[in-house]
């Protein structure tokens, strides 16, 4: 949440963004929208690390071509990963190495997701365990190529879950910034 009422965190990043602000609440990509989900779990003092966040993904936000937008957000969740540091169980740590990597999953490892994810999907509100392999699962396809909006609403989950501090969060939202700024061409 953010104490200073002067700006919300959805205006700071459409102005980071160069959009000026208004009122309104601001069209977001979904896949930056849910970075601002952040600020429900660390309490912001100002919206200025959003300004930066939405700044650095100017670039981003000027991708009409699909599939460079899908890279770009594959790389921004690779970088945003490592550096959340979740604590991993087995075989997920293995599995998330490797696509952060940049190694393509074999079929045996994908059907050992789909099968923990499922169990996962329907076990995910009754035990943090299941969330967290529901969450994991969204986050190894979305960077092994499948969609990157689950992804980043999950690894978001996955982050918040470790209880950071605010300067932890504030730090995590300026690696993810330089994510955007080092997106490969």
């Amino acid at each position: 949440m953010v104490s200073n009422d002067s700006i919300r965190i959805d205006q700071a990043m459409s102005l980071g963004l160069g959009w000026g602000t208004c009122n309104a609440a601001p069209v977001l990509d979904d896949f930056l929208r849910h970075f601002l989900d952040l600020a429900d779990y660390a309490d912001f003092p100002s919206a200025e690390p959003f300004t930066r966040l939405g700044h650095a993904a100017r670039s981003y936000s000027q991708l009409s071509d699909w599939a460079h937008r899908v890279r770009a957000q594959q790389h921004v969740l690779q970088t945003a990963s490592r550096a959340a540091r979740i604590k991993l169980s087995p075989p997920w740590n293995e599995i998330l190495d490797r696509v952060q990597a940049g190694d393509p999953l074999d079929t045996r490892t994908l059907t050992l997701v789909a099968e923990l994810g499922a169990r996962a999907w329907r076990e995910r509100f009754e035990s943090d365990e299941a969330a967290q392999h529901y969450h994991l699962r969204n986050l190894v396809l979305a960077t092994n190529g499948d969609t990157c909006v689950p992804g980043v609403r999950s690894l978001i989950a996955l982050y918040t879950a470790t209880l950071p501090s605010t300067s932890q969060a504030r730090h995590w939202l300026d690696v993810t910034a330089e994510a955007f700024l080092n997106i490969p061409a």
